[in-house]
Formats: C-alpha cells, sequence, structure tokens
C-alpha cells in the first residue's frame, strides 16, 4: 500500500508511477472487478542478470494505492499466471 502525496485519479497515478521505471511495457489498461477500478500495466524489466516479466494491478481506495505485482521470467511467465490473477480477482474492498 502506498500512500498518495495528494489525492490522484487511478490513470494520474499510473502515469506518474510507470513515468521513468526504464520498463518495456507491453500494456496498460484499466478494467473493473468486483466493484473496483483496477489498472493492469504488463511490463519487461531488462537488467544485466536478464530479463523479468511483470504484471502489475494497482486500485487505489482513500488516496491509498493498492499494487499487486507479479513476476517472473518470461519463459515462465504463464505458468503461475492463474494463481496471481485468482488472487488480485478475490480482492474487496469493504467501505
Amino acid at each position: 500500500m502506498i500512500t498518495l502525496p495528494q489525492p490522484m485519479k487511478l490513470d494520474e497515478y499510473i502515469e506518474y508511477a510507470t513515468a521513468n521505471t526504464g520498463y518495456e511495457y507491453l500494456s496498460n489498461e484499466n478494467y473493473t472487478s468486483n466493484g473496483i477500478e483496477w489498472n493492469e500495466a504488463i511490463s519487461l524489466n531488462h537488467s544485466e542478470q536478464g530479463t523479468v516479466k511483470l504484471n502489475q494491478r494497482t486500485f487505489i481506495v482513500e488516496d491509498k494505492a493498492y499494487v499487486f505485482t507479479y513476476g517472473a521470467i518470461p519463459d515462465n511467465y504463464d505458468s503461475s499466471l492463474g494463481d496471481y490473477k485468482k488472487i488480485t480477482e478475490s480482492v474487496i474492498v469493504e467501505q
């Protein structure tokens, strides 16, 4: 959980958070699940140690960003992606 420095809409936060990562973004899309507006950003993070494929799913509630991250080497990315999706799709916000 990240407390935002100021109130932001989801798109504003995602633009701010992804602006200087150096990652190669493959997709960046908003969607709704369980009444929550989410963003899913999929990227490749290249480093000297190799490449990691990241899936980051983010939503904002009361000026706090909640970020779920799944990462794997590209060849193994799909192997546990289903478990990650089940976890994020089970999130419910009680207000």
